[in-house]
């Protein structure tokens, strides 16, 4: 129980206190000089542990606290001004304690690797999560025959990677030259792998910063695949390389570094066809590639929508973005102004393992230095793509088909960008730091 002592002056510091106060706690009034006889019988029968003052001197003085210090030892709360003191009674008295949070347990089935050189290693366990002490590397991470596994915050100097079938695994944090993720050897019975989330990982330096591959193009694809919000850089061939793939999600990463060597390096490359390809909120920077390209397979469902594609001649080698045999293709909110085009193409050249027209398209709210139809691709009809509104396009030379294109689509031959990334007249923004690209609305 606690005892609190207000000047009969002091309203105010009663009605702030008693809020506060808990169930048992007693409030008596004083004079600024004197304490009343009532007072003093009920100080006497309570017998307190202690006494607590509210407000300062003006209100209470300091002959009265001497007195008071005769029934029990007394302390005082008080702020500078009437307004302060409720504060002061809240900090002091009843201060807000943080929430005792309960020891954090690591997940069931926990691998701690401790620091130090490990070298190679091949997961064989189902239903762990792996981690490791600061200062633990890594060779290659081989994850072979598993599910339900996750790795997370292991530094590697080769590759994480599928050995036979790995099912539910989920990559983050984690440094690496690249995750590959292929099925090596498909026997009938065997699932291939799938349900894959790779997230904030760094992968530098590989061949393919991201391999995700099926076994082949006659064989089960790789299901449900997400590369999100990673570094991918410096690959010695493609930043990402997809082949049989159903619901492949890219999106939020950054993408650097990848220069044409002879190797058809791209910032993606989809070959063998796929279905639902989602590329969205990707930063490409820095590149001497081709940002985006689909060809060698039919691919049902794109949405390339949300990404930033600059400075992209590092190297002598064209920069362009190329989709060949697809349908239902979304194209929206980017911003390829890198020095290349983005065609639209036929199967008439060189396609291997599929045939078809490029249909079902939508185009709209892009920036891009040329936006190109192929003019021999015969299967195009006024039906097939749809330019909305809003498209900035470059110099509208050939193959241009102007007659497409939506009433509120702009030529602009320079546009003018200004230091802080905008196109005010166009309502165009790249906030790099939200992975926002594109034009948003006028």
């Amino acid at each position: 129980m606690k005892v609190f002592i207000v000047g009969d002056t002091g309203l105010l510091d009663g009605l702030a206190l008693w809020p506060m106060a808990a169930p048992g706690d007693v409030l008596l009034y004083v004079e600024k000089d004197t304490i009343p006889t009532q007072v003093q019988a009920e100080l006497v029968r309570l017998a307190p542990e202690g006494i607590v003052i509210v407000g300062g001197p003006v209100r209470v003085s300091d002959a009265v606290e001497g007195l008071l210090s005769q029934y029990a030892p007394t302390s005082r709360v008080a702020g500078g001004t009437r307004f302060t003191t409720p504060i002061e009674i809240a900090h002091t008295l009843y201060p807000v304690e943080p929430p005792v949070e309960p020891p954090v347990e690591p997940p069931t089935g926990t691998i701690v690797y401790p620091a130090g050189n490990h070298g190679d290693i091949t997961i064989t366990d189902s239903d762990v999560y792996i981690t490791a002490e600061a200062g633990a590397t890594f060779g290659d991470i081989v994850l072979n025959d598993v599910d339900n596994v996750t790795v997370d915050g292991l530094i590697s100097t080769g590759y994480i990677r599928s050995g036979g079938t790995a099912t539910n695994v989920t990559v983050r944090r984690c440094q690496a030259k690249g995750v590959n993720i292929q099925v090596y050897a498909y026997s009938s019975g065997i699932p291939p792998c799938h349900d894959w989330l790779v997230e904030y990982c760094d992968l530098l330096g590989g061949t393919y910063c991201v391999l995700a591959k099926s076994h082949g193009p006659d064989y089960p694809p790789l299901v449900n695949v997400a590369i999100e919000h990673c570094r991918l850089g410096n690959p010695a061939v493609d930043a990402i390389q997809c082949a049989g793939y159903e619901n492949l999600t890219i999106h939020g990463n950054e993408i650097f570094g990848v220069i044409e060597n002879g190797e058809h390096n791209d910032g993606l490359q989809s070959v063998w066809g796929g279905k639902n390809l989602i590329f969205t909120n990707n930063y490409l920077h820095d590149n001497n590639c081709q940002p985006f390209f689909v060809k060698d397979g039919y691919v049902d469902g794109i949405v390339l929508a949300e990404n930033l594609s600059i400075r992209n001649r590092l190297g002598p080698a064209p920069v362009v973005s190329q989709i060949w045999t697809a349908r239902n293709v979304q194209i929206w909110n980017n911003t390829f102004w890198d020095g290349g085009s983005f065609y639209l193409r036929n199967d008439g050249y060189s396609s291997m393992f599929s045939t078809g027209p490029i249909e079902n398209i939508e185009v709209h709210h892009n920036v891009m230095q040329g936006f190109k139809p192929d003019d021999h691709d015969f299967y195009l009809t006024s039906t097939d793509i749809l330019y909305e509104h809003d498209n900035m396009f470059g110099p509208a030379t050939w193959p241009w088909v102007p007659d497409h294109m939506g009433p509120g689509s702009i030529s602009d031959p320079a546009p003018a960008f200004d230091a802080g990334w905008r196109v005010p007249s166009y309502g165009i923004t790249w906030d790099v730091a939200s992975a926002t690209f594109g034009i948003h609305g006028r």
